[in-house]
């Protein structure tokens, strides 16, 4: 569990905590070669991209489907965006 720090506004965020705790469960993580595609980091002892999108193609390091209520809001608001 582990919180994300968002570096853009972006629909997939809206009405979410920023203090809220996600569900990460991996040991690697994808370096986006774009940071105007990251949505969002996370600090764990290092910072990697936890959040990215290019068009309407959306990336998660955590798993928001296991993340409770927050990781909930991230899904509905990826649905109102397709």
């Amino acid at each position: 569990w582990n919180n994300i720090t968002p570096k853009s506004d972006s629909l997939l965020l809206k009405d979410t905590k920023l203090d809220y705790r996600y569900y990460f469960t991996h040991s690697y993580f994808v370096v986006c070669s774009n940071s105007d595609e990251v949505i969002a980091t996370t600090d764990y002892g290092f910072y990697f991209d936890s959040i990215i999108q290019k068009d309407n193609i959306y990336g998660t390091q955590f798993h928001p489907e296991k993340s409770h209520i927050d990781g909930f809001k991230i899904i509905l608001n990826f649905l109102t965006l397709s």
